[in-house]
């Protein structure tokens, strides 16, 4: 039970010897970056980039992550006096939007649209914006000819002798339309180039028949084909976005005289940790250093070995006592 009791109260003792001392670094949000804004002979700012509402634990966290001291050049070392929060509006905000369309079969005289609507994202918000943007970017492609042109004609007093296209009379054919010579004259009738649209074939479609006034007539179809060709179209720009008011988290650092520098030496012995106090102002909390770990070593072991001796002396006189009552007893 003896050894138990000193072996438990070693054990809890031998920890305080194992302490490491405490190293703060810096681990800024991938949200955000600290940069210095202004170095002098007696003080340096760091500002952070701007944040927003959306993004209030970043500032939290860059907050907490301002390191106690920075040394820009070896033996210069400056301490964190103050830090605080400062409101700017960024004005002029915007962002790039982009969308590709694919047209595909466009034929001659086909208008595209100018403009398309799309739905952008503020990248400091996270809202969606829709804005119409109009194009960037044409590029045609696959030009092809397409076997699936054709449109209608009608052709009135079907049993006379002749028709008259425009002013050229087309002699009457039964069988088919004759019409051979005629397309480009065809064409033009509805209004779309040769270079565009070529008829291969005219035929009757359907039966003849009496129109209001009693005329006989009959329908005939051109068939051909049309040029087309595919176009993919880029429509964007920049779209403005609305003002927004945003926050940057500011650190002030002083720097340290000859005599403070002596002191920070004991201070990284002893060991201090900055925090921000309530008024905003940051203090300073010891934590364990170098030489108090060896001093709280040193004691322990010292009160350790001498509560072992003193419980090894007692263990002694406790078992000298019992030997004594057994030697008794057996006189």
């Amino acid at each position: 039970m003896v050894f138990r009791r000193c072996r438990g109260l070693i054990f809890c003792l031998f920890p305080l010897m194992c302490l490491n001392r405490t190293v703060l670094t810096v681990q800024a949000a991938e949200e955000i970056t600290m940069k210095t804004v202004s170095l002098d002979e007696t003080q340096m700012v760091v500002e952070s980039s701007v944040f927003f509402p959306g993004q209030a634990d970043v500032g939290e966290i860059a907050r907490q992550e301002l390191p106690p001291y920075y040394e820009p050049e070896p033996g210069v070392v400056y301490s964190l006096y103050d830090w605080y929060e400062t409101s700017e509006v960024i004005e002029g905000r915007s962002v790039r939007a982009s969308s590709t369309v694919s047209y595909y079969q466009v034929e001659w005289g086909q208008e595209l649209p100018a403009t398309r609507l799309i739905q952008v994202k503020d990248p400091d918000t996270g809202q969606s914006v829709c804005g119409e943007f109009p194009v960037l970017q044409r590029r045609e492609s696959n030009e092809r000819w397409a076997p699936d042109f054709s449109f209608s004609l009608v052709f009135h007093s079907y049993d006379s002798d002749y028709f008259l296209l425009g002013e050229e009379k087309i002699p009457f054919n039964g069988d088919k339309p004759q019409l051979e010579g005629q397309e480009s004259a065809l064409l033009e009738m509805i209004g779309v180039p040769q270079e565009a649209y070529r008829i291969a074939q005219i035929r009757w479609e359907g039966e003849p028949y009496e129109d209001d006034q009693g005329i006989l007539c009959r329908n005939a179809v051109a068939l051909g084909e049309r040029l087309v060709k595919d176009i993919e179209v880029t429509y964007g720009g920049d779209q403005v976005l609305d003002n927004l008011e945003g926050k940057k988290m500011i650190g002030v650092y002083v720097r340290e005289t000859p005599k403070e520098q002596e002191d920070e030496i004991r201070v990284i012995a002893t060991g201090s940790q900055v925090h921000a106090g309530s008024n905003g102002k940051d203090k300073q909390v010891r934590n364990p250093g170098m030489i108090e770990y060896i001093w709280i070593a040193t004691v322990s072991l010292a009160a350790a070995g001498l509560l072992f001796l003193s419980l090894a002396a007692l263990f002694r006189r406790i078992i000298k006592r019992e030997w004594g009552d057994e030697k008794n007893k057996k006189i």
